[in-house]
């Protein structure tokens, strides 16, 4: 179940509850200085909030944001975040070129990260232990074997 953290016209932030970990999604409107910083400021208050380890963004609908921007949320904003705990992220990726390439350019210390197809898969990945591999769902198949006589 989700529970909604903040919600503008450009993006909606929320906890996943059972999978303890956050879900942003943007939209296609979030451009300019101001509707970017405001979605960082927003993602780091929630955060704070709810004292998440890990968030996955959904950013199929992202554009590339500004230089002078991007340069700030690389070198100072993840950085920070990780000194604060902040410790896995899942990335889906924009659809639009400049963007995708900006994100998956993204190198911050200590964080890991992962980019994924869809929401569910991501939010599976972060829903597993820290540093564990994921816990298979379902037993695996096996062979028959024949009876003996």
């Amino acid at each position: 179940m989700h529970q909604s953290l903040s919600r503008s016209s450009d993006f909606d932030i929320s906890w996943i509850e059972g999978s303890e970990c956050m879900l942003a999604v943007v939209r296609n409107s979030m451009h300019g200085f101001r509707g970017v910083s405001t979605f960082f400021s927003r993602m780091r208050d929630s955060r704070c909030q709810t004292e998440s380890i890990s968030w996955a963004l959904d950013l199929r609908d992202a554009r590339k944001i500004p230089d002078e921007l991007w340069n700030w949320v690389s070198a100072s904003w993840y950085p920070q975040l990780v000194d604060e705990g902040l410790r896995r992220q899942a990335l889906i990726l924009p659809s639009a070129g400049p963007a995708r390439a900006q994100w998956k350019s993204l190198q911050a210390r200590s964080l890991v990260q992962e980019s994924f197809a869809s929401v569910p898969r991501a939010i599976m990945w972060l829903s597993t232990e820290y540093d564990q591999p994921p816990v298979r769902r379902r037993a695996p198949r096996t062979a028959a074997v024949p009876a003996r006589s």
